[in-house]
């Protein structure tokens, strides 16, 4: 076996081997490159596989390049090139732009047809040439050799540059995009030794070198592609899990802490304030007359006053403290590690003001108050139950004196509680 016909061989199983691979990740992943890229390698199968067969054809002593078998073989050999050059650009498309691609598929007959027509027009060239290695060679290898090289580097562009990742380089995109890259350059040296210095080809083992490299950048595609995918699905199974997360753990409209996370974090908090024999503070906030809001304006405003709100209480507090919303128009902060009652009551009042301050919503100027209870650890309790229920208790008592006030918790407001509750179960 001559080393350009054993060069044919080893390619066309590489090939056949990436068409496989990506035909199948394409059904698994419905990924639509892959869908071209397959038939792309299909046809570059085909082929090489034409390629192959025309030289044992010569060997087989059927010396006249214009014999129906050679001529045969030698079209769907130059018309399999050219459709593979049509499929990748295909799925380079995909890759880049929607856009382009649809633009790409309202012509498709026609590029389909121009691809059939280029490729019987260069097996037609110079059919009757006797000399393997003349011009008959130059249309037919290097100048298709030439084209496949731009479609593969055009290929390994489109994969640096795959719209919506442009943020992620992962190892398997490095991959593909390498040795679509590499596989392109060893095309164009194809090329431009074919033209340039076609001896290099006849009395050497170049295109057996250059088969055994191909089929190895051929099988770098197929592993990077995997890699890709796999890649591709472990990111998405983390920000499945991120979502997941922040749907368990938040509030979906303000996206602060939710009661589970909230208590989570005050329970720590108690931990670390009872290892080091320091104090917290919890704030119970609830706004006032938000009702009338709702009422008046909609749930929409209304919506977008919580969301001020929750932003505005964020930006008034350290990094270490936690704000959270309990429902409604209910907030909670937790403050750690602060000194006294006079540290808890001036955060309140920063809190306070941030809120006092008018917004603008939906073209309107509104003005939002808010009553707050505040319980601290270890007098008001020391579970994180306990002292969100003590603040609560507080937030109430403020409620019930007016707007816009702040209330220390004292047990003596539990002990009123409690009385009110058995007081109102007995007249039921």
């Amino acid at each position: 076996m001559s080393p350009l016909l054993t060069s044919y061989v080893v390619q066309a199983a590489g090939a056949l081997f990436t068409a496989v691979l990506f035909g199948f990740f394409s059904r698994t992943y419905r990924k639509p490159f892959l869908v071209h890229w397959a038939r792309a390698w299909a046809s570059m199968c085909i082929m090489l596989f034409g390629a192959g067969l025309t030289i044992a054809l010569s060997n087989a002593q059927i010396t006249s390049p214009t014999a129906f078998a050679r001529l045969t073989v030698s079209f769907v050999t130059s018309v399999a090139a050219y459709l593979a050059v049509v499929w990748m650009i295909f799925g380079a498309t995909e890759l880049v732009s929607t856009d382009w691609a649809k633009a790409y598929h309202k012509h498709r007959g026609s590029i389909f047809a121009a691809a059939t027509v280029v490729g019987l027009v260069m097996t037609l060239l110079f059919a009757n040439d006797p000399d393997p290695f003349g011009p008959r060679f130059t249309v037919r290898v290097a100048i298709r050799s030439g084209v496949i090289g731009v479609a593969f580097v055009l290929a390994a562009v489109s994969v640096a540059v795959a719209r919506g990742e442009r943020a992620r380089r992962g190892l398997g995109r490095l991959f593909v995009g390498t040795s679509f890259a590499l596989y392109g350059a060893l095309q164009l040296h194809l090329f431009w030794i074919a033209m340039s210095n076609r001896a290099t080809i006849e009395q050497t083992n170049y295109a057996l070198y250059t088969g055994f490299l191909d089929f190895v950048l051929v099988f770098a595609m197929g592993l990077g592609v995997v890699i890709w995918l796999l890649e591709e699905e472990h990111t998405k199974a983390q920000s499945t899990t991120q979502e997941i997360a922040q749907l368990a753990f938040h509030d979906p409209l303000t996206s602060l802490p939710n009661r589970k996370l909230l208590l989570d974090h005050l329970t720590l908090a108690i931990y670390q304030a009872r290892r080091d024999r320091c104090r917290l503070a919890v704030y119970f906030i609830d706004l006032d007359r938000f009702k009338i809001i709702n009422d008046s304006l909609g749930h929409s405003v209304g919506d977008k006053v919580l969301q001020a709100v929750a932003a505005r209480v964020k930006s008034a507090l350290r990094e270490a403290d936690t704000v959270a919303r309990m429902g409604g128009d209910e907030f909670v902060v937790l403050t750690p590690d602060i000194h006294g009652v006079e540290d808890a009551v001036h955060v309140a009042q920063k809190v306070r003001e941030a809120i006092r301050m008018p917004m603008q919503i939906d073209g309107r100027e509104l003005f939002v108050s808010a009553s707050m209870g505040v319980a601290m650890f270890p007098e008001d309790g020391e579970t994180s139950e306990s002292l969100v229920k003590n603040a609560d208790i507080a937030m109430y008592r403020a409620k019930s004196q007016g707007s816009d006030l702040l209330q220390l918790y004292s047990p003596q407001m539990n002990a009123h509680a409690v009385e009110q509750l058995a007081l109102e179960s007995a007249l039921r």
